[in-house]
């Protein structure tokens, strides 16, 4: 299929969680790995794109519904595609199956270009993005996520580190999955599993800043914000299955 990346991926002993399984944590890693190498099908990955344009694409949505994920050494096939496309964001589709065909997880990104001198947005036709890029059917719309927390809501304060930093300068995306997760009761973690996770990246952090969380639960949903100096740079929301994780 034209302008469609497909690639079969082995899970790995340090990809999974004390159950032997993909770790939730590792389909954010496996995404970005897959939207770079889709980009550099499309001419337009990171590194392409910081040496033609000086710019990069950053990830300002994501949504993550996790099914049958696999067991240690268990293979899934991947593909990553376009579904949506305007002057200035791409909405790309990542869809993983197993071995035995069933859906592992689907991940939908938005993503928008930005200007690696000025940290702002540039349109995608001022970038190295081939002109034409087929679109696939496909939901690109995401929900609206609660964003009024109270003092009382704060949860967690922590500092960015050096490792959190990626290629475009900035706190990588998949380090506020970890933000957010070590924030709640390792005991409820443990007896639950996560079946959805939306996040909305509003602004960037960078190596040094301080980062406050807050989080509001009802029930299985836990809605979080992540503040830095008082301005919020993200809400999110995880849900939660009382399925036994083992």
């Amino acid at each position: 299929m034209e302008d469609v990346y497909t690639r079969e991926i082995v899970v790995r002993y340090t990809d999974i969680d004390r159950y032997g399984r993909l770790a939730v944590t590792e389909v954010p890693n496996i995404t970005q790995d897959m939207l770079t190498e889709y980009f550099g099908t499309l001419g337009a990955d990171n590194g392409t794109m910081k040496v033609k344009c000086n710019a990069a694409w950053v990830i300002t949505k994501m949504k993550i519904s996790f099914g049958n994920l696999p067991l240690w050494m268990g293979r899934i096939t991947a593909s990553a595609y376009t579904i949506k496309k305007d002057g200035i964001r791409m909405v790309i589709e990542l869809k993983a199956t197993g071995e035995d065909g069933s859906m592992a997880f689907v991940v939908d990104v938005e993503c928008c270009a930005i200007d690696l001198s000025a940290r702002r947005i540039r349109r995608i036709n001022t970038t190295c993005l081939q002109e034409n890029v087929v679109l696939y059917d496909g939901d690109p719309s995401y929900d609206k996520l609660p964003g009024d927390f109270l003092d009382a809501d704060l949860v967690e304060e922590l500092a960015v580190n050096w490792y959190d930093i990626d290629f475009t300068r900035h706190t990588n995306n998949t380090r506020y999955i970890g933000y957010l997760l070590q924030s709640m009761d390792p005991a409820y973690l443990s007896a639950k599993r996560i079946t959805a996770l939306d996040v909305n990246f509003i602004k960037e952090s960078h190596e040094g800043e301080k980062l406050a969380v807050y989080r509001q639960t009802e029930g299985d949903v836990a809605c979080f914000q992540i503040r830095k100096e008082g301005a919020e740079i993200l809400r999110a929301r995880v849900q939660f299955t009382d399925e036994d994780a083992e």
